[in-house]
């Protein structure tokens, strides 16, 4: 689907580490390592995003504290997974999916640009 995408001028691809659990930035990473190895893309040609929030956890999982939420914790914690299941050591976009009002702003925006300063997103 992503080569179709790509072939008819699509390069934006969403995800969000709630996506089927987790299950959309595998998907999309397989995607995007198969395109690479087969020659239809180099990653510079794709904007791949993700957005944090949520959690990656399936349908039976309890979400503990730290696992949702926009704490300075859980946007690098959920950053790296993301990256983990991506299979890839960044992304282009990194979301906020949603106003979180148990943290302190401050403390989002410098969690964020720590990820910016890491080069994990721009």
């Amino acid at each position: 689907m992503m080569k179709l995408a790509f072939e008819n001028r699509v390069n934006f691809f969403d995800n969000a580490e709630e996506y089927g659990g987790g299950l959309a930035e595998k998907n999309v990473g397989y995607a995007i390592r198969k395109g690479v190895a087969e020659g239809t893309w180099s990653r510079k040609d794709l904007v791949i995003n993700t957005k944090i929030f949520f959690g990656a956890l399936d349908f039976t999982s309890k979400a503990g504290p730290n696992a949702q939420g926009l704490s300075r914790k859980h946007i690098i914690e959920g950053t790296k997974a993301a990256f983990k299941r991506l299979d890839q050591e960044y992304v282009d976009v990194l979301f906020c999916h949603r106003p979180e009002p148990f943290t302190p702003i401050e403390e989002t925006v410098r969690a964020m640009n720590y990820v910016m300063d890491q080069d994990w997103a721009y």
